[in-house]
């Protein structure tokens, strides 16, 4: 085991994260793309620096735990250091889903190292948070046992719900039994018939960039419209997506998708596939007029879901959020849960960050 904690080291992890990655089924979330992006943008703010805790069997990398430790206060406050997993962050458009990565057969080695580990160094540390687990994590309740067997104080807690609807076994089957199919597919007839409706899936590598300044723009309309100020007014969110779009195109996992109407892009869907699932967590609808009624974003979203399904993806995740025309396309609630760890001196009296 080895702990990398210079910025600059990360790239040089690209390969064999890589390797690990794809043998570990992992979600898009854990990639070296989006969590070096992550790092690069996030990472790099006052106080932060990347902790990544990385296990071995001989020379070849079988675990990751991605962490970035945070140190604030000083002066005339307090102290805190901690350690949570890389993706963290208040922000719609950033990672729903956290977690360690780990080849399929050492999971439980992993794991114990890690939480050895942490017993080590979580004397000098306020707390370590493994926010945003998926209920079926392969590592959550592995994580849970071996950090209480060191002596480390561990809570467990909701931490939301992503409701997914499943796919299988085809298009025709499931849609039958959705609640919104029937009209969904009526609206989709009338925002063709009426206002030229096309639907536009971003393939190009050239076309990404001018696509995602595109999505950006629409969301901020959405928002703007009825008097906020939009998850893109964050100038580090924009980079953050400008910079990891083309990286996740060029692995065949971003999934961009478009509404014109007129000709002109007015709704837009950010997704992401990898392995059998897809994840679809952030829409836009920009100035749609007097197509506002036939609800061209819930169409474009049934879209995304019919092309989904005849390309074989199982899963599709809504991400956080629990929007009632998600249940209406047939979803169900996956817990995501937060592991808050600390040790015994700093447990007594304190809750959760």
């Amino acid at each position: 085991m080895r702990v990398v904690q210079d910025p600059g080291a990360l790239d040089a992890l690209e390969p064999t994260w890589r390797e690990l990655h794809e043998q570990s089924g992992a979600a898009v979330f854990q990639s070296f793309e989006w969590l070096s992006t992550w790092s690069h943008v996030f990472g790099a703010e006052r106080g932060r620096q990347p902790h990544l805790v990385l296990a071995y069997a001989g020379e070849r990398l079988v675990g990751i735990a991605p962490f970035v430790m945070t140190v604030s206060g000083g002066g005339d406050a307090p102290v805190s250091r901690s350690l949570a997993l890389m993706g963290r962050g208040n922000r719609t458009g950033l990672s729903d889903h956290l977690d360690i990565v780990t080849c399929p057969e050492y999971r439980t080695p992993v794991c114990r190292a890690i939480a050895r580990h942490l017993a080590e160094v979580c004397a000098d540390l306020d707390f370590v948070l493994f926010s945003r687990l998926p209920e079926d994590s392969p590592h959550r309740l592995v994580l849970l046992e071996e950090l209480r067997q060191t002596g480390l104080d561990v809570s467990q807690s909701s931490a939301g719900a992503c409701p997914r609807t499943t796919l299988l076994p085809d298009w025709e089957t499931v849609r039958h039994g959705w609640r919104l199919s029937h009209a969904l597919e009526y609206r989709r007839r009338r925002l063709t018939r009426r206002f030229g409706a096309e639907f536009e899936r971003v393939a190009d590598a050239a076309e990404v960039p001018a696509a995602i300044e595109d999505f950006m723009r629409l969301h901020q309309l959405r928002w703007n419209r009825v008097g906020q100020p939009g998850v893109f007014s964050d100038s580090q969110l924009v980079r953050f997506h400008r910079e990891v779009a083309p990286r996740l195109h060029r692995r065949g996992w971003l999934f961009l998708i478009f509404l014109r109407l007129g000709g002109a892009r007015v709704a837009a869907c950010y997704c992401l596939r990898s392995h059998n699932d897809m994840w679809g967590g952030v829409s836009a609808v920009g100035d749609v007029g007097d197509a506002s009624k036939e609800s061209p974003g819930l169409v474009l979203h049934y879209w995304c879901l019919e092309t989904a399904a005849r390309e074989g993806i199982e899963i599709f995740d809504f991400g956080l959020g629990q929007e009632d025309y998600k249940y209406g396309l047939g979803a169900v609630d996956r817990p995501n849960w937060t592991l808050l760890v600390r040790s015994a001196a700093h447990a007594h009296g304190a809750g959760l960050p």
